[in-house]
């Protein structure tokens, strides 16, 4: 028995259209990697567009915000011994050289008699860093300081009760070494949510005559501010500002 086998031949159209269909699928597959990176294309400018944006965004904050400094000296009182403990009479001259109106502006710390002086700094960080995270609030007790005005705040703090100031006094041979420490906290009034501040670091000791100072002697009693001196702690980096 002879066995035959047929082979069918394919037309012209079926040619044509196999033809057809390899090239549409090769397009298909250039076309892809071309979408592909046109779409890295488009990616990579919009990237740009939104760098360049955060930068104008930087550039017209820093251009327009508010920039308060600081200035504190000693108030009349000066310092004084009370049932309260040590108080300490402060006045603070704020001033806004940006600008723009800075608000919600706040005095955040106060003297301290416990803080080391290697433990200034990180004390220093952690009052003005938890201040920094603190909700703004446009109800909140604060001050408004505008372009070019200076804002004067008159301050008495009772910043050690008579348990600290024993265990103080005890600890340093009847001496005591106050340390006003803290910082200025206030924000943009214009679209910038951001806490900035202006971070402060002072000493406060007793000139000697024939120059020094020395550590201040509570049995001496009460001191007038004349008697006394405030000065900045600059290994601190007093009067930093962001």
């Amino acid at each position: 028995m002879q066995l035959v086998v047929a082979v069918r031949l394919m037309t012209n159209s079926e040619i044509w259209m196999t033809c057809l269909t390899a090239v549409i699928a090769v397009a298909g597959v250039i076309g892809a990697c071309i979408f592909n990176n046109q779409l890295d294309v488009m990616q990579g400018q919009l990237d740009e567009m939104k760098a360049a944006s955060k930068i104008a965004e930087d550039t017209l904050i820093a251009t327009q915000r508010p920039w308060v400094s600081v200035n504190t000296i000693i108030g009349p009182r000066g310092l004084f011994f009370d049932v309260n403990g040590a108080n300490l009479d402060l006045i603070f001259y704020l001033k806004n050289t940006g600008p723009t109106p800075a608000v919600n502006v706040r005095i955040i710390g106060n003297p301290r008699i416990d803080v080391a002086t290697n433990d200034r700094i990180s004390e220093l960080e952690r009052i003005c860093d938890a201040a920094s995270k603190h909700p703004i609030d446009s109800k909140m007790f604060a001050h408004t300081v505008f372009p070019g005005d200076v804002l004067t705040l008159n301050m008495i703090y009772s910043f050690a009760d008579q348990p600290l100031l024993d265990a103080q006094v005890a600890k340093n041979y009847g001496f005591i070494m106050p340390v006003v420490i803290g910082c200025i906290d206030y924000s943009f009034a214009f679209g910038d949510h951001n806490h900035h501040q202006s971070r402060f670091i002072y000493d406060l000791d007793f000139p000697i005559q024939g120059g020094g100072t020395r550590a201040i002697k509570v049995s001496d009693g009460d001191k007038a501010a004349n008697l006394l001196r405030l000065s900045p702690w600059f290994e601190g980096g007093s009067f930093q500002a962001n």
